[in-house]
């Protein structure tokens, strides 16, 4: 009898590494959505990430929906100037650029069918550089 493992043993120890191993399966899935939001000062807790998570995620989905009008509008804005001028409409390029705690977007809106060398409207780089194009003459 003494060779038998004990039963409630047993269990108890496959239920300590069930709980080991669902802790560290949720450690794995905590620490891939971290690496999805944006840069972060501080260490958080795990209740804090899924809140950044959660605000953050909300946020993107309004940007969507910004996006989605702003794209309607000058899809119509579009067709509206060239109804008015025929196919000889000349749209300038607008540059809207936003920055924010970690991230820059650049957007460029130009008329369909535009053909436009990118390198000709955006510069990157440091200004005060003097081999930066903003010192060429």
């Amino acid at each position: 009898m003494a060779d038998r493992p004990n039963p409630i043993s047993l269990s108890r120890t496959n239920r300590n590494l069930f709980e080991r191993e669902r802790r560290s399966q949720l450690r794995e899935l905590f620490s891939r959505l971290f690496s999805l939001l944006p840069p972060h000062p501080t260490k958080m807790s795990m209740p804090e990430l899924v809140e950044h998570a959660t605000v953050h995620v909300k946020q993107l989905q309004e940007h969507v929906e910004e996006l989605k009008r702003r794209k309607v509008q000058l899809e119509g804005l579009n067709r509206q100037e060239l109804r008015a001028a025929g196919d000889e409409t000349i749209i300038s390029p607008v540059l809207k650029i936003t920055d924010s705690e970690s991230t820059m977007e650049v957007n460029l809106i130009v008329g369909t069918g535009t053909k436009i060398a990118l390198c000709n409207i955006v510069t990157v780089g440091n200004p005060t550089d003097p081999t930066h194009p903003l010192w060429r003459t």
